[in-house]
């Protein structure tokens, strides 16, 4: 679950390669930003609201990384 400090984060996708980046909602203004890393296993970080400058803890769980994997896994091809 993604959590923060005075604003609320959403939303999360992973590339093919494994690699998971987050798309972050402020709580206080709602504005909308991805995090510019590359998020390959559960962990907490701060950053800072681009709009707002409201500080916000983002926190990435196992959960989050198997459900975006599961959102992107490769398709097979139709033969």
């Amino acid at each position: 679950m993604w959590q923060s400090v005075g604003g609320d984060s959403h939303r999360r996708s992973a590339d093919f390669n494994g690699s998971m980046r987050a798309v972050v909602s402020c709580e206080a203004c709602g504005f909308r930003q991805e995090v510019a890393r590359d998020i390959p296993r559960p962990t907490t970080f701060h950053l800072v609201c681009h709009h707002c400058e409201q500080s916000l803890r983002v926190t990435v769980t196992a959960a989050d990384i198997r459900t975006a994997e599961a959102m992107v896994r490769p398709r097979t091809p139709i033969s």
